[in-house]
């Protein structure tokens, strides 16, 4: 996928359809507006529903983007091309029950370093939202999961395929026992603020995927993954998608007539 503007010829129409339609709803807002939640969803939101609007070209992104599994089972494609303007970064996601490559190891409950804004391309999306316990919202001490505070460190000169490194951040939090499920179905948006702990399970019936909007970095130290009882320090290698996954999984969104460059 072509991620330099300024060389036209590895830039389909539809990148540049995109980058222009980018460029004019940021208009004169800053990088730094973006990490504002609230200025960042208020661009968000009418970025994604264009795009989703012309599944065709989202479809021809998809088919020559750089893919890769993230360790928790799902398939992410980088469409940083047409839209890495103002410090924000695109992806697709796929999960299908059928098709995965999952690191067991790897924590399920996180939060992000930055804020994120998606909407549903097909089947139905479950996300557990999980509190911190507070003053104003105790945990029950008999049920309340105390986890311990892991560090990923992505390593900006690997990319998406790259390396991420987990390391113990010397802490522990405690969040409240049960948590909140939000449930989007396709053309649903849902937004993620920096910092808010999430999980998303994998689904065991029909395949599921999400178009979503990043924000630029807001607080590095935000980027925790949440352990279960053990602490570690691993390096994540993220392995690309082989050309019968990415056809698989394209087909599965987009129809079997997709195929991948």
């Amino acid at each position: 996928m072509a991620t330099h503007p300024e060389n036209d010829s590895v830039w389909s129409a539809n990148d540049l359809n995109l980058l222009a339609l980018a460029l004019q709803l940021f208009g004169s807002i800053t990088e730094e507006d973006l990490r504002n939640f609230g200025t960042f969803k208020r661009v968000a939101e009418p970025l994604l529903r264009h795009a989703v609007s012309d599944m065709a070209l989202l479809a021809d992104l998809a088919s020559r983007a750089e893919a890769a599994w993230h360790p928790n089972g799902f398939a992410v494609y980088s469409l940083d091309g047409p839209l890495a303007a103002r410090g924000c970064v695109m992806r697709l996601h796929v999960w299908d029950p059928k098709i995965s490559h999952m690191e067991t190891w790897h924590p399920r409950i996180h939060s992000h370093d930055r804020h994120l804004a998606s909407v549903v391309l097909a089947g139905l999306k479950i996300d557990l939202q999980w509190q911190r316990a507070n003053e104003s919202m105790p945990a029950d001490q008999d049920t309340a999961r105390r986890v311990d505070r892991l560090v990923a460190d992505d390593n900006p000169n690997f990319g998406l395929l790259g390396a991420e490194i987990v390391r113990p951040a010397g802490e522990s939090v405690v969040l409240r026992s049960m948590p909140n499920e939000r449930r989007c179905g396709v053309g649903e948006f849902y937004f993620q603020p920096a910092g808010d702990f999430h999980e998303i399970p994998h689904p065991t019936g029909d395949a599921f995927a999400t178009l979503c909007l990043k924000s630029p970095n807001v607080d590095p130290r935000l980027q925790v993954l949440l352990g279960r009882d053990e602490v570690f320090d691993r390096r994540v290698a993220r392995r690309p998608l082989d050309v019968e996954e990415r056809r698989i999984l394209l087909g599965s969104i987009f129809g079997s007539g997709v195929t991948s460059s």
